[in-house]
């Protein structure tokens, strides 16, 4: 029992032995003969190469890492004011004593001179105090105890003694 032939389509028919001559022909051409050399007519590359030998290095390690001081120092200043020039640079060791900030004068020369206006008030009540008792003391002998010379005597005295304990305590350095 035989099989019979595949019909081949009549539109293949006479474009078959075309086909059959193209693919010979293809085969034909791969079976040339190869290059050999990869790159199509570059030379090969150069290439460095090295002997290895096993040596012993030293071990270093490198971490990443953050630090904090032991001691945290908070930089407060005496008096108030506006501040002009910071005098140290953000990290570096300052000493004791080494000014850090220079302050606005204006307002402090304001409040001392304030202050020496009182000192200088309070001086001259006592000097006004010196003066009236040493009126009231001349009287004092020709007074009587209960008179009210004598109680404003007493009075002049205690505010020449209070006067001078302010003026005492007012006085700058």
């Amino acid at each position: 029992m035989s099989l019979p032939p595949p019909s081949i389509p009549r539109a293949l028919a006479h474009r078959f032995p075309s086909l059959v001559a193209l693919a010979a022909a293809a085969l034909l051409a791969a079976c040339g003969q190869q290059q050999h050399g990869g790159f199509q007519g570059f030379p090969p590359a150069q290439v460095t190469t090295m002997v290895v030998q096993p040596r012993t290095l030293p071990a270093t390690y490198e971490y990443v890492g953050q630090t904090a001081g032991s001691k945290e120092v908070e930089v407060r200043a005496r008096v108030t004011g506006i501040l002009e020039k910071r005098l140290f640079t953000e990290g570096s060791w300052v000493k004791a004593g080494q000014p850090l900030f220079l302050i606005d004068p204006k307002p402090l020369q304001a409040q001392a001179a304030a202050a020496q206006a009182e000192v200088a008030r309070v001086q001259a009540q006592v000097t006004q105090a010196d003066r009236e008792v040493g009126g009231a003391a001349e009287h004092e002998g020709v007074v009587e105890l209960h008179d009210v010379r004598a109680v404003v005597c007493d009075d002049l005295r205690v505010e020449r003694a209070a006067s001078e304990n302010v003026s005492r305590g007012m006085t700058c350095p």
